[in-house]
């Protein structure tokens, strides 16, 4: 690659659900390649969930993700998402502070798709992460952050425990990263 740059966005933060945002763009020639997903994290079971995780599991003659499949479908630009499959659909998924989801569908050799399915029509079609995810993205109250935290200071990095490291030796975390060759 002649260039590639990643920047993040976490879109829910809480002590039973972490998810970041990922927008990577290669560029190889004059080809220039974008791509958004999602990582899930559950830490109640310590694994990493993609975003068919969102949405309950099929029963009684529901179907949630096909559900969600339809009103995505809808939702796009031209009615057409294209031959994709749930896990791709559903990779790049993050609600607003509204409560929407909004997705962004990789297409092979063009921009993502973007289509946003509306809260209210997503009742009865979350699952228990799902709803949690929603309420992390939703909710605006400040959560304590980990005692274990570092603070970034201009003149280095203080940990809780009072120990500290020089801001020339540590580096701060950054949000987004770039590599050219």
């Amino acid at each position: 690659a002649d260039s590639f740059r990643v920047l993040t966005q976490v879109v829910a933060a809480r002590p039973d659900v972490s998810g970041i945002r990922l927008y990577e763009r290669t560029t190889i020639g004059a080809v220039q390649t974008e791509r958004w997903r999602t990582i899930w994290f559950d830490p109640t079971a310590d694994r990493v969930v993609d975003g068919t995780a969102l949405f309950a599991t099929a029963r009684s003659g529901q179907d949630p993700l096909g559900q969600a499949r339809q009103l995505a479908m809808a939702a796009a630009p031209d009615g057409n998402l294209g031959a994709v499959s749930d896990r791709d659909l559903f990779s790049a998924a993050g609600f607003t502070p509204k409560g929407d989801l909004v997705l962004y569908v990789n297409r092979e050799g063009a921009a993502p798709l973007q289509a946003v399915l509306p809260a209210p029509k997503l009742d009865g079609l979350l699952s228990t992460f799902g709803l949690q995810a929603k309420v992390a993205a939703t909710d605006s109250t400040p959560t304590e952050s980990p005692a274990a935290t570092p603070t970034v200071t201009p003149t280095g990095v203080e940990t809780p425990d009072g120990s500290a490291t020089s801001a020339t030796s540590t580096e701060a975390p950054s949000t987004s990263s770039s590599s050219s060759s």
